[in-house]
């Protein structure tokens, strides 16, 4: 099983990985203390050591998925306060909302780097650097669509309560609290994400790029 494995590539997407996992959650800690809660501060998470924000069992997933070549992996919640914001519904909204920023933020990067090296060619196609930009811009642009969904315990839960009035929030948050685990289990071990995430990926890829997919 080990001798199919392109170790190159694993390399590259598991330091993509650590890398966006880490700065996903530092922005979630950085955005929860700059609106005044001082857990995250306390807690030590305004770090951008990857050792501060990874989980044992997501890093393990990480590994594991990663050799069988899905990448899927987590990192430590950051624990916040949303009583110690001048507006909690809305600051665990923009709190939320942070981390999948973050990660379409690495993805323009990694995209700028890639856009540079169509008009220097500093990278040799098929090296640890080039496979290192594509896992880059891959990596975080399906992390920015995949917190972005609505059911917890995902980032895009909060985001999309956003949406309501905080009573109302409320009362969607009590209705589907209950089912969270279940509605989250469907969503990872369904297909259904073959229809709602790699499609946008794959366009906000392209877009940033001007990738064509016969790479």
């Amino acid at each position: 099983m080990l001798e199919h494995i392109d170790w190159t590539k694993f390399a590259a997407t598991m330091l993509v990985l650590v890398i966006a996992i880490t700065i996903h959650e530092f922005a979630h800690a950085i955005t929860a203390d700059k609106l005044g809660d001082d857990i995250p501060r306390l807690q030590g998470r305004i770090s951008l050591n990857p050792i501060d924000h990874l989980d044992p069992v997501g890093s393990f997933m990480m590994v594991a998925s990663n050799l069988t070549g899905m990448g899927i992996g987590w990192g430590k919640p950051v624990m916040t306060n949303p009583r110690k914001y001048k507006n909690p519904h809305r600051g665990s909204t923009l709190v939320s909302l942070a981390g999948p920023v973050s990660n379409l933020l690495q993805a323009l990067i990694f995209a700028g780097i890639s856009r540079l090296n169509e008009h220097m060619h500093f990278m040799v196609d098929g090296s640890l650097t080039d496979i290192l930009v594509y896992e880059g811009v891959m990596v975080n642009c399906s992390l920015f669509f995949f917190n972005l969904i609505p059911v917890p315990p995902l980032d895009g839960f909060q985001v999309f309560l956003g949406f309501f009035a905080e009573k109302h929030a409320i009362s969607i948050r009590n209705a589907i609290q209950p089912i969270s685990l279940i509605l989250f289990m469907v969503l990872i071990f369904s297909h259904v994400t073959d229809y709602i995430l790699w499609p946008p990926t794959y366009a906000l890829a392209g877009f940033l790029t001007g990738w064509t997919w016969q790479r």
